[in-house]
């Protein structure tokens, strides 16, 4: 039955992702187009700066663990009392982001120097919209923990489908009815305040949300914080990571330079979600391993399994990147981003090789063994906001590529790797000589084949050549993966896959 809810998760995560960036590929040129260059600078860093405040602290993937422990004792009556104390907590919370919102904004000409008049001017505007709608939101933010636990994950996806969905179809309304950055920032704000509240809607008309507001108990609370503050660690650390890149090119180099990483960072963003997007669907199934005498070895061979299937859907996005991303971005949003490209290249590369390893983090989750996760994004994040002070100033969003591609390749790929294999008695030597056996020699010969097909194919950028390079590019990387990296048991479960097909 989990494998079942797995698959189907994984389906409507994978549609909902495609939906996803097919939306947003469609509309961010014509928004960037409708409000200029600069105004979308402003709408990114404002977006950056809200989710250091808006965020869930790590509360919700807590919520996710012991509500499925609770559940699978068959607890009902301390699930409901885990949820009251949960919620008051958020309020409790919510209380504290208001304040540090409230202090923020008598600051932000002070923050960043940067910008002009007229644009601090803008961004207070808009930052006031935006605090507003995630004050209300931040109460209702564990309600997706909720869904994970009692393993909605098709409703959950679909609901994340329908958030971008109405947030897109709202901005175009917005903009083609001549409204500018404001009421784009509203509807930006306003949409996951009005889903949120129909995901609590549901889940009471289904009967999974009985809350117990009276209830109250410390040790519960202790025991959400216990295991909260890690995640609390690991989220600011990737907060600091990423999402800082925008505050910090605010500071030194200006608007123009945020438009330009911003378009690097989600393009990244896309193959991001594609990485994660069947992470949280194996808690449970990893859970049920751990009750077994070889739980080591069969989740060893779970994320060789997950890791060879990222290999191939990360490795063909990160390969038409490379190959076509700079023809891409030009026609995407304009030969004025062409820079973003070379910060494109510089994001996707440890994205790639962190995608592999995503399913050993989802273990140290359940073995709350989360202390060694946080340890090194803490280490990551100092580094990286080290390195781009000192080279943002001079290299703008060229400098905050690198900052993030030295610390995600020296902490997050070796550092994981190495907690994997020398703590959790992960053998990770074997994990990738599994997961890149037989790589190299279809890889090389993709490569060499598409040059020299792209050496006599029409000169210049333009929508046909780059259709056709992709199309190309694209059957000649699943023919040879197919041949030369698939093992015998994939290729017969993708036939199977196949006469599953044919026959419907």
């Amino acid at each position: 039955m989990i494998n079942q809810q797995i698959k189907r998760g994984a389906i409507i995560s994978y549609v909902a992702i495609f939906v996803n960036i097919a939306a947003g590929l469609l509309y961010t040129p014509w928004m960037i187009k409708q409000i200029g260059q600069n105004d979308y600078g402003l709408y990114v860093l404002m977006t950056s700066v809200l989710t250091y405040f808006v965020v869930d602290y790590g509360l919700s993937q807590a919520v996710t663990r012991f509500l499925a422990k609770y559940r699978s004792e068959g607890d009902e009556v301390y699930i409901s009392n885990f949820l009251g104390v949960t919620a008051k907590l958020y309020l409790a919370l919510d209380v504290l982001v208001i304040v540090a919102l409230i202090i923020f904004y008598f600051f932000i000409d002070k923050v960043f120097l940067e910008l002009t008049p007229e644009e601090i001017i803008k961004f207070k505007q808009i930052y006031g919209i935006s605090a507003f709608f995630s004050i209300m939101s931040f109460p209702l933010l564990y309600i997706s923990g909720v869904y994970y636990a009692f393993e909605l994950f098709s409703q959950i996806k679909l609901f994340d489908l329908a958030t971008k969905l109405v947030s897109v179809f709202f901005t175009i309304i917005a903009l083609l009815l001549g409204y500018g950055l404001s009421v784009l920032v509203l509807v930006y704000a306003a949409t996951p305040f009005v889903i949120n509240i129909c995901k609590i809607v549901y889940l009471r008309d289904k009967g999974y949300l009985n809350i117990n507001w009276r209830f109250w108990d410390s040790t519960v609370l202790k025991g959400i914080l216990n295991t909260s503050i890690w995640l609390l660690i690991i989220l600011i650390g990737e907060l600091f990571l990423k999402n800082i890149s925008p505050v910090i090119l605010g500071t030194f180099s200006g608007t123009n330079e945020i438009a330009v990483f911003s378009i690097a960072n989600t393009l990244d963003s896309y193959l991001l979600v594609f990485a994660v997007a069947l992470n949280g669907l194996f808690l449970p199934k990893i859970t049920d391993l751990l009750n077994q005498n070889n739980s080591v070895e069969l989740i060893r061979d779970l994320m060789i399994k997950v890791g060879r299937f990222q290999v191939l859907v990360i490795g063909f996005l990160t390969l038409m990147f490379v190959l076509v991303g700079m023809d891409f971005i030009q026609l995407w949003v304009g030969v004025q981003f062409t820079k973003s490209y070379y910060v494109l290249l510089l994001l996707i590369i440890p994205t790639l090789l962190f995608s592999i390893l995503q399913l050993g983090t989802t273990y140290i989750l359940v073995l709350n063994k989360l202390k060694y996760q946080a340890y090194i994004y803490v280490f990551a994040a100092i580094s990286n906001i080290l390195l781009a002070i000192l080279l943002t100033p001079k290299y703008g969003a060229i400098g905050s590529g690198i900052s993030i591609l030295v610390s995600k390749m020296v902490f997050y790929i070796l550092g994981f790797t190495l907690v994997f294999h020398k703590k959790l008695g992960i053998n990770m030597l074997t994990f990738y000589k599994m997961t890149f056996r037989k790589l190299v020699f279809p890889l090389v010969l993709i490569v060499l084949l598409f040059v020299v097909f792209d050496h006599f194919t029409c000169p210049g950028i333009n929508i046909y050549t780059f259709a056709i390079n992709s199309v190309v590019l694209t059957v000649v990387f699943i023919v040879l993966m197919f041949l030369f990296y698939l093992n015998p048991n994939e290729k017969e479960m993708l036939w199977g896959i196949i006469r599953k097909i044919k026959k419907r």
